[in-house]
């Protein structure tokens, strides 16, 4: 006869005194060309200012739904926020560089933290940056 064992789910929790670093959660909307311009260009508005614990991330790959992979460079960990659902739209300014969000988990689904897996875009003052 099967046995059942007891399974210990160890939580994953952040300390609160580990958020010390000030991040912005950005939103962005794609501008159209204005006059004879064809190119369309890009405006960040800043959706909410947060707290936040970073981790640099070395080496690892993170593989999205339809299996295409990406590079992960920044972890940022900050508390749940109700009033805002944070996705792999909006983006992360921090130091003036922008963070593309890869993915974003609600850790332990406990609605306390989210983990904001990013991978690093670079400052908005080199032209490359753009795309």
């Amino acid at each position: 006869m099967a046995t059942c064992k007891k399974i210990k789910r160890l939580s994953e929790r952040v300390c609160i005194g580990s958020l010390n670093k000030r991040i912005s959660i950005l939103d962005r909307d794609i501008v159209p060309p204005i006059g004879d311009d064809v190119d369309f260009d890009e405006k960040f508005v800043i959706a909410k200012n947060v707290w936040s614990m970073i981790e640099t991330v070395a080496g690892k790959i993170f593989f999205d739904g339809s299996n295409i992979d990406k590079s992960i460079t920044h972890n940022f960990y900050i508390r749940y926020i109700p009033t805002i659902e944070i996705t792999a739209e909006h983006w992360v300014l921090y130091n003036d560089n922008h963070f593309r969000i890869v993915n974003v988990e609600n850790l332990d689904e406990a609605d306390r933290f989210l983990l904001l897996r990013t991978t690093e875009r670079g400052t908005q003052t080199k032209r490359v940056n753009f795309a």
